[in-house]
């Protein structure tokens, strides 16, 4: 199982099945390497919330692989509205898959269209997929929601350290040692310049308190975690 980073917040997961995480790609200012026209065929589309950094590319993609879409029920309803099959659920059921399952959780952030229309609320994700278990934050302030995540057993947290709109770098290390993932891989930093941070801040300060391992990574670069 690996994972690669687009930019942003989003982020390709390839294993038994492929996965897109909140798809932004094509006029994506983090995204130095990967394109609609490269990307592997995706399986999934799991969507955090409404903002355009987040969906930009999911009719795109979901047109040229009718990929499965997942997200919050409100989203859900928007997607169709174009012509799209998507799926809602809510915070806390378990959707099951014969590859694993997938949870939405809470994330503390607004949720509206590009068209600035109500877009349900804002959510993080667990994907359990090929016994690992992984956590997408969503855009998110540092939360007591939080404290729940352990139970989950989560292996690699994908986390906001961009500050002014999520975490910044200080509020993200708390989290690392709420949440305690084996690995951490920050993201939604610099892609403006309201969101520029040194991830190797916030990689130094998680491995100096934390007993996680942060993993920094530009734009097309892969982790694998068994190579780790």
């Amino acid at each position: 199982m690996r994972i690669q980073y687009v930019g942003h917040s989003c982020f390709l997961i390839l294993g038994s099945k492929n996965i897109i995480i909140d798809p932004w790609i094509k006029d994506n200012p983090s995204n130095q390497s990967v394109s609609l026209d490269n990307l592997p065929q995706i399986d999934y589309i799991f969507v955090t919330h409404g903002h355009f950094d987040h969906i930009a590319d999911v009719e795109n993609i979901y047109r040229k692989f009718r990929s499965q879409i997942w997200c919050n029920f409100e989203l859900s309803n928007y997607f169709i509205q174009k012509g799209m099959n998507a799926n809602g659920a809510y915070m806390g059921g378990k959707i099951k898959f014969d590859w694993g399952y997938v949870k939405f959780l809470p994330a503390f952030h607004g949720s509206s269209t590009p068209e600035g229309n109500y877009a349900g609320l804002a959510t993080s994700i667990i994907i359990n997929i090929d016994n690992t278990t992984i956590y997408h934050a969503g855009d998110t302030c540092l939360n007591a929601e939080m404290q729940l995540l352990p139970r989950y057993n989560i292996e690699i947290a994908m986390l906001p350290i961009g500050g002014l709109f999520t975490m910044d770098i200080e509020e993200a290390v708390e989290a690392v040692k709420i949440i305690k993932p084996k690995f951490v891989i920050p993201m939604h930093y610099n892609t403006f310049d309201l969101i520029k941070v040194n991830p190797f801040e916030f990689k130094e300060l998680v491995e100096k308190e934390t007993d996680s391992k942060c993993i920094v990574l530009k734009s097309g670069e892969i982790f694998e975690k068994q190579a780790v």
